[in-house]
Protein backbone atom coordinates (compact mmCIF):
# COMPACT_ATOMS: atom_id res chain seq x y z
CA UNK A 1 0.00 0.00 0.00
CA UNK A 2 2.76 2.59 1.13
CA UNK A 3 5.89 3.35 -1.26
CA UNK A 4 8.31 5.60 -0.51
CA UNK A 5 6.04 6.61 2.49
CA UNK A 6 3.34 7.84 0.19
CA UNK A 7 -0.12 5.64 0.14
CA UNK A 8 -0.99 4.26 -3.47
CA UNK A 9 -4.56 5.50 -4.21
CA UNK A 10 -5.70 2.12 -6.14
CA UNK A 11 -4.49 -0.32 -3.44
CA UNK A 12 -6.19 1.78 -0.63
CA UNK A 13 -9.52 1.47 -2.88
CA UNK A 14 -9.01 -2.09 -3.29
CA UNK A 15 -8.71 -3.03 0.26
CA UNK A 16 -11.49 -0.88 1.29
CA UNK A 17 -13.31 -3.06 -0.99
CA UNK A 18 -12.35 -6.08 0.09
CA UNK A 19 -13.01 -4.90 3.73
CA UNK A 20 -16.41 -4.28 2.62
CA UNK A 21 -17.16 -6.74 0.09
CA UNK A 22 -14.74 -9.84 0.84
CA UNK A 23 -17.23 -12.33 1.84
CA UNK A 24 -19.37 -12.25 -0.81
CA UNK A 25 -16.74 -12.18 -3.33
CA UNK A 26 -15.18 -15.40 -0.95
CA UNK A 27 -19.11 -16.53 -1.52
CA UNK A 28 -19.32 -15.65 -4.96
CA UNK A 29 -16.16 -17.55 -6.00
CA UNK A 30 -16.46 -20.76 -4.13
CA UNK A 31 -20.05 -20.56 -5.95
CA UNK A 32 -18.45 -20.17 -9.54
CA UNK A 33 -16.07 -22.97 -9.08
CA UNK A 34 -18.96 -25.60 -8.01
CA UNK A 35 -20.35 -23.98 -11.22
CA UNK A 36 -17.49 -24.84 -12.96
CA UNK A 37 -17.50 -28.65 -11.93
CA UNK A 38 -21.06 -28.70 -12.42
CA UNK A 39 -20.26 -27.65 -16.39
CA UNK A 40 -17.39 -29.87 -16.79
CA UNK A 41 -19.17 -32.30 -15.19
CA UNK A 42 -22.85 -31.93 -18.06
CA UNK A 43 -19.63 -31.44 -20.23
CA UNK A 44 -17.82 -34.75 -20.17
CA UNK A 45 -21.24 -36.46 -20.02
CA UNK A 46 -22.60 -35.00 -23.21
CA UNK A 47 -19.32 -35.75 -25.08
CA UNK A 48 -20.28 -39.60 -24.13
CA UNK A 49 -23.18 -39.49 -25.24
CA UNK A 50 -22.28 -37.80 -28.20
CA UNK A 51 -19.53 -40.09 -28.91
CA UNK A 52 -21.88 -43.41 -28.32
CA UNK A 53 -24.58 -41.49 -30.52
CA UNK A 54 -22.11 -41.80 -33.31
CA UNK A 55 -20.81 -45.15 -33.00
CA UNK A 56 -21.06 -48.00 -36.12
CA UNK A 57 -22.71 -50.70 -34.74
CA UNK A 58 -21.20 -53.66 -36.30
CA UNK A 59 -23.54 -56.67 -34.99
CA UNK A 60 -26.99 -57.60 -34.57
CA UNK A 61 -29.36 -59.45 -33.16
CA UNK A 62 -32.05 -62.01 -34.73
CA UNK A 63 -35.02 -63.30 -32.54
CA UNK A 64 -36.27 -66.44 -33.69
CA UNK A 65 -39.03 -68.29 -32.68
CA UNK A 66 -38.61 -70.90 -29.75
CA UNK A 67 -38.20 -74.63 -30.82
CA UNK A 68 -39.58 -77.50 -28.30
CA UNK A 69 -36.80 -79.59 -26.72
CA UNK A 70 -36.23 -83.20 -28.74
CA UNK A 71 -35.02 -84.95 -26.19
CA UNK A 72 -33.92 -84.49 -22.15
CA UNK A 73 -30.62 -83.38 -21.66
CA UNK A 74 -30.92 -84.89 -18.24
CA UNK A 75 -32.70 -88.24 -17.54
CA UNK A 76 -35.85 -88.12 -15.85
CA UNK A 77 -36.07 -87.60 -11.97
CA UNK A 78 -38.23 -91.60 -11.44
CA UNK A 79 -35.29 -93.08 -12.95
CA UNK A 80 -32.87 -91.53 -10.91
CA UNK A 81 -34.59 -92.53 -7.97
CA UNK A 82 -35.29 -95.85 -8.67
CA UNK A 83 -31.41 -95.86 -9.06
CA UNK A 84 -30.70 -94.81 -6.44
CA UNK A 85 -33.00 -96.41 -4.10
CA UNK A 86 -31.80 -100.28 -5.82
CA UNK A 87 -28.37 -99.23 -4.64
CA UNK A 88 -29.23 -98.31 -1.27
CA UNK A 89 -31.28 -102.09 -1.04
CA UNK A 90 -27.71 -103.43 -2.04
CA UNK A 91 -25.93 -101.90 0.17
CA UNK A 92 -27.93 -102.62 3.01
CA UNK A 93 -28.68 -105.83 2.28
CA UNK A 94 -24.41 -106.45 1.86
CA UNK A 95 -24.14 -104.83 5.37
CA UNK A 96 -26.53 -107.44 6.68
CA UNK A 97 -24.93 -110.15 5.21
CA UNK A 98 -21.62 -109.37 6.79
CA UNK A 99 -23.57 -108.27 10.30
CA UNK A 100 -25.23 -112.21 10.67
CA UNK A 101 -21.84 -113.62 8.84
CA UNK A 102 -19.87 -112.11 11.85
CA UNK A 103 -22.50 -112.83 14.78
CA UNK A 104 -22.62 -116.69 13.39
CA UNK A 105 -19.30 -117.78 12.12
CA UNK A 106 -16.55 -115.74 13.71
CA UNK A 107 -17.96 -114.21 17.22
CA UNK A 108 -19.02 -117.76 18.49
CA UNK A 109 -15.31 -118.95 17.53
CA UNK A 110 -13.59 -115.85 19.15
CA UNK A 111 -15.65 -116.55 22.49
CA UNK A 112 -13.88 -120.39 22.63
Amino acid sequence: MYKGGIVNKNVADDFNNLKLKGVEAEALDSKLKAARLLYNEYKTSFEKAKSDFAKVLTYSNYVTKPLPAENKAKPKRTVFMISLLLAVLFLAFLVILVIENYNTNIKPRLNN
